[in-house]
């Protein structure tokens, strides 16, 4: 387990570095994994490779509704039909923002 303090801050280099593609199922299964591992028990609703020191396209989210996992990768924005609205930053990489 990650502590909070330990996540990148959103100005390292290391965050805006490129990622690879997940090239198979085994490996997305593989980094779900290591998400898991990683994911902080209290303040995360999603983590990503890249905070993880994986250089990967790939990122592990908790629905705070359900509680269910959700693990997407090589994910693509192709169209967006309806505004997206957001109630607060949540990101670890941004401590302090309000949620």
């Amino acid at each position: 387990m990650i502590k909070l303090k330990e996540f990148p801050l959103y100005r390292e280099e290391r965050l805006r570095l490129p990622c690879s593609k997940v090239s198979s199922k085994e490996e997305a299964q593989e980094l779900k994994q290591k998400l898991h591992d990683q994911f902080p028990e209290t303040g995360a609703l999603a983590v990503a490779c890249p905070q993880i020191g994986i250089r990967k396209q790939a990122f592990l989210a908790i629905m705070p509704s359900t509680k269910q996992w959700f693990f997407a990768c090589n994910v693509e924005i192709y169209d967006q039909e309806e505004p997206v609205l957001f109630k607060g930053e949540a990101c670890l990489s941004f401590p302090g923002k309000p949620k």
